[in-house]
């Protein structure tokens, strides 16, 4: 599958140098990054950007600006259009010296001033080199105010990393101008009050496309081969239905509400699809699930009201119904979609129990009366019932407020591997797992129960449980006796416990504590 991702992260920047060290002093970071800066060979939109920007940079009246600031979201094309200014012919003109210098999370202050100097003087490589901090700012006050220079300070991401190189940039006027690009407009703000701060916008339908073509194969022809993308933030909602041909798309998992946009983005017409993950109702048009037919993997979230999911429903049944239709695997996120209302628990338990739909992974954040009412298991005689159609490999729940103990219940679900129980996933006082619960069980993690003051296991319960985390059940007064029949658990983690909690694992002089022996038999 083409990745159109590794080719969006090719921004035409060319690594020259990249060094390390390890003994610079504790705290600071270990790893600098420098770049040529070459005129970008693909460039769409932003034209006007550039010339005012340049005007800017050029301008010496007295109300200039010290500092040009370009922010945004990352992969919005910052650096790209801080490289065509950089190379444009009247920054060379009017600037005697130029300097770029990318500081990214990870910087060394003594190799950013170095690079600026080297960039400036390159003459006097050799000295730059041996300088210590103070002589290196020394050296770059005289170079700015004896030479007109323009240094560009690429994807800086804190205030920390200004804070470190501020002393050879002070405040007053200079010949010389900075810029600077950075994903976090606070940054801008806390280097100059009194600089211009520019926020491009995203690129519109038809550059988006523009773009794409061009990235994709280099040539702006038809995308007839391709096949497999990841959406980076810059596409326009619209982009994606021109893409008739795709089969595997993946989204971002955050919200995408930073594009401004009120429109979502549209799937019509992609009916080759076959992968699609992460489709989230916020931001993407859920009545276009209809028409993704050819359908193999989903993950949606549904967000916000019980009418999102009662709709999403309705979608994958009809997809569902299509005589190409074969969905191997669903996952389903459903978040504050207050499920006690109006018929949001039947819709779940229709989601749990449609054999075709093959729901695997199922999420849910928000308030759950009952376990039951999702689904429907229960014994009959020495079997389960309504269970074989159940297909759910992972559960993940929080803030569900269960009263009643979900254990019999989830322990029935005969394909689950995967039990994640969060904040307040049931405020009870007791919980038990069964002989015969969770034959396939291999994670369960049990995080914030405030009420839990006693777990049973039996023996026979979870037999191949391999992890198993414990954390802030501050009223859990002892692990269960029956985690000593857990003969494959490898992982054990127990964290935030109550202090009398873990005095009967390991007593503070580090002898063994009176239920040490039940957890003995897992590798610390």
């Amino acid at each position: 599958m083409s990745l159109l991702f590794n080719l969006f992260s090719d921004y035409n920047i060319i690594p020259t140098s990249e060094s390390t060290s390890s003994n610079r002093e504790s705290g600071k970071l270990k790893r600098f990054h420098s770049f040529t800066t070459p005129e970008p060979e693909l460039f769409v939109g932003f034209h006007e950007d550039v010339e005012c920007l340049v005007r800017h940079l050029v301008d010496e009246t007295h109300d200039s600006y010290p500092l040009i600031s370009i922010c945004g979201m990352g992969g919005l094309g910052k650096t790209t259009l801080a490289q065509k200014i950089y190379n444009h012919s009247a920054i060379k003109t009017h600037f005697a010296g130029l300097a770029w210098v990318s500081i990214s999370r990870k910087w060394q202050t003594d190799r950013v001033l170095q690079r600026i100097l080297i960039c400036l003087v390159p003459e006097n490589k050799e000295s730059i080199l041996n300088m210590d901090s103070n002589k290196l700012v020394e050296y770059m006050l005289h170079i700015k105010e004896r030479k007109k220079c323009l240094i560009v300070l690429d994807d800086i991401w804190s205030t920390d990393a200004w804070d470190a190189l501020k002393a050879a940039f002070p405040a007053g006027k200079s010949i010389s101008k900075l810029m600077l690009t950075s994903r976090n407009v606070e940054v801008a703000k806390h280097v100059n009050l009194n600089g211009f701060i520019h926020k491009p916008e995203c690129l519109n339908p038809e550059q988006s496309w523009e773009l794409l073509k061009l990235k994709a194969l280099h040539t702006g022809n038809c995308l007839d081969t391709f096949e497999g993308m990841y959406v980076l933030p810059w596409l326009s909602r619209d982009v994606l239905v021109k893409l008739d041909c795709l089969r595997h798309l993946y989204l971002p998992i955050f919200k995408v509400n930073v594009l401004g946009r009120k429109s979502n983005f549209r799937f019509n017409g992609l009916s080759k699809l076959e992968t699609l993950e992460n489709f989230d109702s916020s931001w993407c048009d859920i009545k276009d699930l209809r028409d993704l037919i050819n359908l193999r993997k989903l993950t949606v979230t549904g967000r916000g009201s019980c009418n999102i999911l009662e709709e999403m429903m309705k979608n994958l049944v009809e997809i569902a119904s299509s005589p190409s239709f074969c969905l191997r695997y669903l996952g389903v996120c459903v978040l504050y979609c207050h499920l006690r209302l109006k018929n949001g628990l039947t819709i779940l338990k229709q989601l749990v129990c449609a054999e075709k739909l093959n729901l695997r992974h199922l999420r849910i954040h928000g308030r759950i009366p009952e376990v039951g009412l999702i689904f429907p298991v229960r014994y009959v005689g020495d079997n389960y019932a309504h269970v074989s159609t159940i297909h759910i490999t992972s559960l993940n729940l929080s803030r569900s407020y269960l009263e009643e103990d979900p254990m019999p219940i989830l322990e029935m679900l005969p394909m689950l591997g995967d039990l994640f129980m969060f904040t307040d996933t049931f405020v009870g006082r007791k919980m038990m797992c069964s002989a015969t619960g969770f034959p396939k069980l291999t994670n369960l993690c049990l995080y914030e129960f405030p009420n839990l003051e006693k777990w049973r296991v039996e023996k026979g319960s979870m037999p191949i449980l391999s992890y198993l985390l414990i954390e802030s059940c501050n009223k859990l007064k002892e692990l269960p006796k029956g985690l000593v029949f857990l003969n494959s658990l490898q992982v054990l983690r127990i964290y935030q416990m109550p202090q009398d909690f873990n005095d009967r694992l390991t007593r503070n002089d580090g002898d063994e504590g009176p239920d040490f022996h039940k957890i003995s038999h897992v590798d610390p």
